[in-house]
């Protein structure tokens, strides 16, 4: 199946195009307004963080069933996204399920595998 590395489609340049969808891969800071022309652009779209830069600010809690987080000094422009968020943090992937617009800011994640991300995203064949 094709996957398209840093593909033009319309005026945007995607990171990963796969069948399924659009992974925008984000490791620097980006503008609610970037976030929203991008979700606007694209249909099927995720946003992949790298959050080795943050992790240290982000703590993770178990709770029935899924995790809670915290996160200091958050980066407030995620807080417009609508698209799936995933973070890559240092120890482990988190898919954002609920990101509240308040310092500190927290939410509610689940944890997800790579193997289980790059078969979401159509990278991986069952």
């Amino acid at each position: 199946f094709p996957v398209t590395i840093e593909v033009v489609i319309g005026s945007h340049r995607a990171d990963i195009k796969t069948p399924k969808l659009v992974v925008e891969l984000q490791a620097s800071a980006i503008s609610a307004e970037e976030i929203q022309q991008r979700e606007r652009h694209y249909r099927n779209m995720v946003w992949l963080l790298r959050g080795d830069e943050f992790a240290e600010n982000i703590s993770l809690r178990q709770r029935d069933g899924y995790l809670s987080f915290r996160w200091k000094w958050p980066r407030k422009s995620w807080w417009s996204a609508t698209k799936p968020v995933v973070i890559d943090l240092p120890d482990c992937m988190i898919h954002v399920k609920k990101l509240h617009n308040n310092i500190p800011c927290g939410g509610w994640c689940n944890k997800i595998s790579y193997n289980e991300f790059m078969y979401r995203c159509g990278f991986l064949i069952s």
